[in-house]
């Protein structure tokens, strides 16, 4: 019976198929944005010239990233429940 077999179709499933691409314990695109928002605040205080204003999202940052941390932690799914109730909105509220 083993030489009945398809070669290539036996193949183990990658992981990024069946589960969660995360960056250190994040979905990968809101923490990509959650650093750009942080990078941003950053540079547009250092350019307008309030250098020791600029610790502030450099604080912020980490505090936002475990944030996002936990709610991935709780939820796995937390961004995808957030787009859906926002984008079904009008289907839940009480007429």
């Amino acid at each position: 019976m083993r030489d009945l077999e398809i070669d290539g179709y036996a193949v183990p499933i990658e992981p990024g198929v069946w589960q969660r691409v995360l960056t250190y314990g994040v979905p990968r695109l809101w923490g990509a944005c959650w650093t750009a928002i942080c990078a941003m605040a950053f540079l547009m205080i250092l350019f307008r010239g309030y250098g020791k204003l600029c610790l502030i999202p450099i604080a912020c940052w980490p505090v936002g990233y475990i944030l996002l941390v936990l709610l991935t932690i709780w939820d796995e799914r937390w961004d995808d429940v957030l787009i859906a109730s926002t984008k079904y909105r009008s289907h839940y509220e009480a007429r």
